[in-house]
C-alpha cells in the first residue's frame, strides 16, 4: 500500500461522530486525509514497528482498536476495526464503538 500514515491519532468515538475528522483535517502540510480501509489498517499493523521508529511518530494506542472506512456486511452503521497490538479484526458498531481510535491516512505521492 502506498499510503502516508498520520504521525498522531486524530480522535476517538463512534462512526457518526468522527466520520468527517479525516475529510476536514489539515495536517502535516496536507488536506487530502481519509480513513484507512480495513486492509490498509492490517498493513499498518505489519509496519507498526517501522512507523513507530520515527521519532516524530506518536505510538499507536494499544488499549483500543482503530476504525476503518470499511463497512461490515454493507451496514453503514458498523465498521471493521483493527486492534494494532495483535492485528485482530473486529466488527464494531453501536455502543461498543465508543472507544475506537482514528488515525488518518492519505495517498503517498511518489517523486
Amino acid at each position: 500500500y502506498n499510503i502516508q500514515v498520520r504521525k498522531q491519532d486524530d480522535g476517538q468515538g463512534q462512526w457518526n461522530d468522527v466520520s468527517s475528522i479525516c475529510d476536514d483535517l489539515e495536517a502535516e502540510g496536507q488536506t487530502d486525509w481519509r480513513f484507512p480501509t480495513k486492509d490498509e489498517l492490517l498493513e499498518i499493523y505489519k509496519r507498526k514497528d517501522e512507523l513507530e521508529s520515527d521519532e516524530s511518530f506518536t505510538a499507536f494506542n494499544t488499549d483500543y482498536s482503530y476504525m476503518s472506512s470499511t463497512p461490515y456486511d454493507d451496514d453503514p452503521s458498523t465498521r471493521y476495526s483493527v486492534f494494532l497490538t495483535n492485528g485482530s479484526v473486529m466488527q464494531t458498531g453501536g455502543s461498543d464503538a465508543l472507544n475506537l481510535r482514528v488515525r488518518c491516512v492519505r495517498e503517498k505521492v511518489l517523486p
